[in-house]
């Protein structure tokens, strides 16, 4: 079974350096938990068509904005979780729960298919 469902088909947070955009996606375990993946993209005009289209691929001019932009997600990731986690530590104690430690991981390191 798969150990992640994705609860939304719009990014939580983006990022955008030109034609260079990164995409924060927020998933959930099956335990309910939050976890978040970036997707990364390219954004031409088709030159036949004149449409716009996105690629994964980038050219050796798209990279520091490559970087600047996945800087930009890892932040905002780690602002994102932070959150989580005070909310949740939030909820236990007005649950009474006992506070356990807080799960560092960001979830399974495996790629998420997403819908426009």
């Amino acid at each position: 079974m798969n150990d992640q469902t994705q609860t939304s088909n719009l990014p939580v947070h983006r990022e955008v350096m030109g034609s260079i955009a990164a995409a924060v996606w927020m998933n959930h375990t099956e335990a309910g938990d939050p976890f978040y993946v970036t997707t990364l993209s390219r954004t031409y005009r088709d030159p036949d068509s004149g449409e716009w289209k996105d690629s994964s691929s980038f050219g050796q001019r798209d990279l520091l904005a490559v970087a600047h932009v996945a800087q930009r997600a890892a932040q905002k990731i780690s602002e994102l979780t932070r959150a989580d986690r005070q909310a949740r530590s939030e909820s236990d104690t007005v649950n009474g729960e006992a506070d356990e430690p807080a799960d560092t991981t960001n979830g399974p390191a495996r790629p998420v298919q997403h819908t426009r």
